[in-house]
């Protein structure tokens, strides 16, 4: 086929491509939770509301009408708070960046669904990328497109794109400063992407080990000084509110790096199986022929093992692994993973057409391609991808429902649905699960008692221990109403 044919069959795919984005859109759209829902959720999008309002910390003011000691604020911060440095006060568990999204998006439409578009957003500027990236790192359209296409449809990227997430944020944070690293040898992109760093690092801590590969992308030249002149600002801003939240410049929500490892890499196995369920054997087998692929330049080479291996190896060790949802931690990392299957896939096209049959060889790479995504979609349907908003909608359902039947001078423990308490009824309560603590009861008891509260619970049937009922004793916890699963308490004294 000449070079007009194959130009032709390009523009035809990029215009399928542009078309097919628009749909997925759609359906990211329709499948979105514009909700705050469970500990996740809910603390993006408290943090949000915080930071609007002009604060980074909050006063628990529940604290002061009971009169209870500050070293209790454990008992009184929702699931996404911690205990921020000055008493009484609480401080937002997670990283800025996702809620400073919010915050914009918000300014621009409004608090009640624009701050739930930045994931179905970051997701299709994601696909955007990732087409990008392959090009200047010297794939052909159609396989560029394929990279595009083989993101889109990954299980847990669709997952984290109709949640509210920092996940899909912070894997376009990655994709892009590698994209102009690799496209460019201009100073002024290289500070663009420096600053697209440094905003990736707000968004997930973790992003800071992308400065190993994006050095690698530049091979360590000059750009550099560029680089650290775009993240420097953001750095700064960064290092004061980490120090106004949590005590110190370089902790987090998460605390210190080593909070956060063990000594052994634990988490290995769960990732390696997470990605062989959501990229597929396919793309996972395929990526490790890499370094025998012929045509593969030696620096692209090391450059996607590295982007790769630094984050596998960190989360490897990681002290929190979540099944198959594990590979979420890695969608920094993915883009390199679907490269290096990209680039082998076309070795073998090349190396076919080099022997004579490069019709065939095209049509066994769209058979391969296509059945990825394929399997893709099907393990999205199998792990209950789409089920996600129907899951989410008991959160708001459930506020609604017991502030319907709460008297005035409730006070109310509640765990899983604290976070949403605070964002849908700016309702401070007593964590259940840190309530029953020991010590701790017989504090709160005569407190909310000296200020005449009386005892209900709003507690999912996942978290509703036995053993957390019966610290209560002698007094019981009476059903009151049931939505769904979950049961709105009263205590009854005895």
């Amino acid at each position: 086929m000449g070079l007009r044919g194959m130009k032709r069959i390009e523009i035809a795919a990029a215009s399928i491509f542009a078309m097919a984005a628009l749909g997925y859109f759609a359906v990211l759209l329709r499948n979105n939770c514009f909700i705050a829902a469970g500990p996740d959720s809910s603390g993006y999008c408290n943090e949000a509301k915080l930071i609007a309002s002009g604060h980074a910390t909050r006063e628990v003011r529940l604290m002061r009408t009971l009169g209870v000691p500050p070293d209790l604020i454990p008992v009184f911060t929702p699931l996404g708070f911690l205990r921020a440095p000055r008493p009484f006060f609480m401080s937002p568990l997670y990283p800025a960046g996702q809620p400073l999204h919010q915050v914009v998006f918000a300014a621009i439409g409004g608090w009640s669904r624009a701050p739930f578009l930045v994931g179905p957003l970051m997701a299709l500027l994601c696909v955007a990328a990732m087409v990008a990236l392959g090009r200047v790192a010297g794939l052909p359209t159609l396989y560029a497109l394929a990279g595009g296409a083989i993101l889109a449809v990954i299980p847990v990227f669709v997952i984290h794109a109709i949640q509210t997430a920092s996940d899909d944020a912070a894997t376009f944070y990655a994709i892009v400063p590698i994209a102009i690293a690799l496209g460019t040898r201009r100073a002024w992109p290289s500070v663009v992407a420096g600053l697209l760093f440094a905003i990736g690092v707000w968004v997930r801590p973790t992003n800071i080990l992308l400065a190993l590969p994006l050095a690698m992308a530049i091979r360590w030249d000059r750009r550099l000084v560029a680089i650290a002149a775009g993240a420097a600002p953001v750095g700064a801003v960064l290092a004061w509110w980490q120090k106004t939240l949590y005590g110190s410049p370089f902790h987090t929500g998460y605390g210190v790096i080593t909070d956060v490892l063990t000594r052994t890499p634990d988490c290995a196995r769960t990732q390696l199986s997470s990605l062989w369920t959501m990229l597929t054997p396919l793309v996972v087998c395929g990526a490790l022929f890499l370094f025998v692929a012929k045509g593969v330049p030696v620096w692209h080479r090391i450059l996607l093992t590295t982007w790769f291996g630094v984050f596998f190896v960190f989360y490897s060790f990681y002290s929190w692994c979540e099944g198959w949802r594990s590979s979420r931690f890695l969608l920094p990392a993915i883009p390199a993973v679907i490269l290096a299957f990209l680039f082998v896939l076309r070795a073998g096209v090349s190396h076919a057409a080099m022997r004579g049959h490069p019709r065939v060889a095209a049509a066994v790479a769209v058979v391969v391609v296509l059945s990825t995504i394929g399997i893709m979609i099907k393990t999205q349907i199998s792990n209950g991808v789409y089920e996600t908003k129907r899951i989410d909608e008991v959160y708001p359902e459930s506020i609604r429902f017991a502030e319907a039947r709460l008297p005035k001078d409730a006070i109310v423990a509640s765990g899983l649905l604290s976070g949403a308490f605070l964002y849908y009824a700016d309702r401070e309560t007593v964590r259940w699960d840190e309530a029953t603590l020991p010590g701790r009861l017989p504090i709160l008891r005569a407190a909310a008692k000296r200020a005449g509260l009386k005892w209900y619970a709003l507690e999912s049937t996942v978290e509703a221990r036995p053993e957390q009922f019966d610290a209560w004793l002698p007094s019981i916890w009476v059903p009151v109403a049931i939505n769904r699963d979950v049961t709105l308490w009263r205590l009854e004294e005895r």
